[in-house]
């Protein structure tokens, strides 16, 4: 008897055309990761420990702050995937360039002009007027300049850090009115020879310092993911067939995949102690394996079964879902529970609810994980005790999500519904629901 539906393995042609699900979860997942970077850096600035030595401590939070910082690349890699997707989704010169434009701008500008004004109201009701929070805290702009303000609802000549995330966004708009020239470009050229270009363009802009250079090239590495996403696809099937025939065998690929992109990832932190490497070669390496790593892992999400699986669970798929508003809301809602943290726990001991400072995290002396963990002398927030610093991000993060959420349902999601009506007679309307970005 013959099968109603093709072996789950098999990748279809439909799901290779359409939208991935999986990538709304690896978005999700990183703009979770920027999120928890930020605040593990107001945690970092404000706890003395080991953060650059050899403990587990310091190893974790050492390996997921880079991850963290990086994790915008990865954004721009998956914009080229899901917009050259979109672009290409139809029979050839049936794309409709002019509404796409339109679409875009208003599926990108909509919620970046509330995410402004979200911004103002946080900062007129919890004034950035204190210091003493860390580095990243107090570089923010303590008063709000209108005419700065306006520049930055524009996100065509740079951004004031008011609102720090956007700095990306004025790449994605730059990409997505390029989008043509990538196409007519990248299409004429084969798919290695277009990869080690452009991986060698970042490069150099790394090591030039020239943000042009170094950003611009990660987009086109997602249009040539998306130009040669079918034949990926049939070789990810065809690997999956042959490892399948071996107990254990998709594990092993998938552990060892994993294990490839990781070692990617941190390959310029592991060669920064190397007195053989050049700092101008580290980077350049460094930018290697970064966007080899974002690569990997967007071939891993979107056509390796078990990874898919993963990413494509009920968690990661609403995390995808809001993964824009959080990427926008969240800086606002950390800075402002920083500052609110210590009248809150003075507050709280007024009333006497203020429970006495636990010795450390750990009820081990001596623990490698804990050894030294305190609160910075001088700290704004040296009241709150070590493990109130941590419990304070652990509170920003949770309500950063309860915000992006109610963002989403108010400002993102008729945003998108506005930005498919502006698409409404072009012959494929529909856009990815995270529309290709954060």
């Amino acid at each position: 008897m013959l099968p109603l539906r093709p072996p789950p393995t098999v990748v279809s042609v439909a799901r290779v055309a359409g939208r991935v699900a999986a990538l709304d979860g690896l978005r999700g997942l990183a703009a979770l990761a920027v999120a928890l970077g930020h605040a593990l850096l107001v945690v970092r600035e404000n706890v003395v420990a080991d953060w650059l030595g050899g403990s587990a401590l310091a190893l974790t939070t050492n390996g997921f702050s880079i991850a963290a910082s990086h994790a915008v690349w990865l954004f721009f890699v998956l914009s080229g995937v899901v917009l050259t997707k979109l672009a290409t989704r139809g029979p050839p010169g049936t794309f409709d360039y002019g509404r796409y434009t339109l679409s875009r701008l208003a599926r990108l500008y909509l919620p970046v002009w509330a995410a402004l004004a979200f911004m103002v109201v946080t900062v007129l009701l919890v004034r950035r007027t204190s210091s003493g929070f860390g580095a990243w805290v107090d570089g923010h702009p303590t008063h709000l300049d209108p005419w700065a303000l306006l520049n930055d609802a524009t996100l065509l000549t740079g951004t004031s850090g008011a609102l720090s995330p956007l700095w990306t966004l004025q790449w994605e708009v730059l990409f997505s009115l390029l989008l043509v020239l990538y196409l007519a470009v990248l299409q004429r050229v084969p798919a290695v020879l277009a990869l080690v270009m452009l991986v060698a363009c970042s490069s150099l802009g790394g090591v030039l310092g020239n943000p042009t250079l170094l950003y611009l090239p990660m987009f086109g590495l997602g249009v040539v993911l998306a130009l040669n996403w079918a034949a990926l696809a049939r070789a990810a099937a065809g690997l999956d067939a042959v490892v399948r025939r071996r107990r254990g065998g998709v594990t092993v690929t998938t552990v060892v995949a994993l294990a490839l992109t990781t070692e990617a990832a941190f390959l310029g932190w592991q060669l920064t102690t190397s007195p053989l490497i050049a700092p101008p070669a580290r980077s350049a390496l460094e930018t290697v394996g970064h966007l080899a790593a974002s690569m990997l892992l967007i071939l891993l999400a979107g056509l390796w079964p078990p990874v898919r699986r993963a990413f494509s669970s009920r968690p990661l798929q609403w995390l995808g879902l809001v993964s824009f508003s959080l990427y926008l809301v969240h800086e606002p809602v950390l800075l402002a529970v920083v500052r609110l943290a210590v009248p809150a726990h003075d507050a709280a001991c007024t009333l006497g609810l203020c429970p006495p400072a636990p010795a450390g995290f750990s009820a081990l002396p001596g623990s490698a994980l804990t050894d030294g963990f305190s609160a910075l002398p001088g700290s704004a927030l040296a009241d709150l005790g070590a493990p109130g610093i941590v419990l304070m991000a652990v509170v920003a993060i949770a309500l950063s999500l309860a915000v992006a959420a109610a963002f989403h349902r108010l400002v993102e999601r008729p945003a998108h519904r506005f930005a498919q009506r502006l698409r409404a007679d072009s012959p494929h309307p529909r856009l990815n629901r995270t529309g290709g970005t954060p």
